[in-house]
């Protein structure tokens, strides 16, 4: 049995997307959908990284460092079902485009946001005063986008040559 799970991922994104409809009128909204985005995102790199035979203790030897688990996801070329099952390689995860408004932002901009001054996922989103990262209406969008890609690999995983 996997021990990070995709479905769950993709329930935090829904419990993340009603809150978010309902609307962010206080702080802790607005970073319950941060935590619960952040949380996904983390679950779906994870998961894919399971998918790809990396041992579980190496996997949570990363912790929640986002950008390590992007870093780890890149090195593995992941067969995807809406592709024809064509092979892809983790990187591709870097280059989807959030739509926010009129503009895109990349998904690596987002997961790498902590180095351009957001608060460090998850302990300066549960605790700091004065949580600052991406919009809550482009993180939510970004861990479904994210969690969907996961779900299209088809379980054949292999290391990038």
């Amino acid at each position: 049995m996997p021990q990070y799970d995709l479905n769950f991922a993709k329930n935090l994104t829904d419990v993340s997307t009603a809150l978010l409809n309902q609307g962010l009128e206080t702080p802790e909204a607005r970073r319950t959908v941060i935590y619960l985005s952040r949380l996904s995102m983390e679950l779906s790199l994870k998961a894919l990284l399971e998918l790809a035979g990396k041992p579980t203790l190496e996997i949570k030897s990363r912790g929640h460092d986002l950008q390590a688990l992007l870093a780890d996801v890149e090195s593995y070329e992941f067969e995807m079902k809406i592709f024809d099952d064509q092979w892809h390689s983790g990187t591709e995860i870097r280059k989807l485009n959030i739509p926010y408004n009129i503009h895109q932002i990349d998904m690596g901009t987002i997961i790498e946001a902590e180095r351009h001054g957001a608060s460090k996922f998850p302990n300066e989103i549960r605790y700091g005063d004065n949580v600052q990262d991406v919009a809550p209406e482009i993180l939510t969008p970004a861990s479904l986008i994210l969690a969907s890609w996961a779900h299209q690999c088809t379980g054949n995983v292999r290391r990038k040559s």
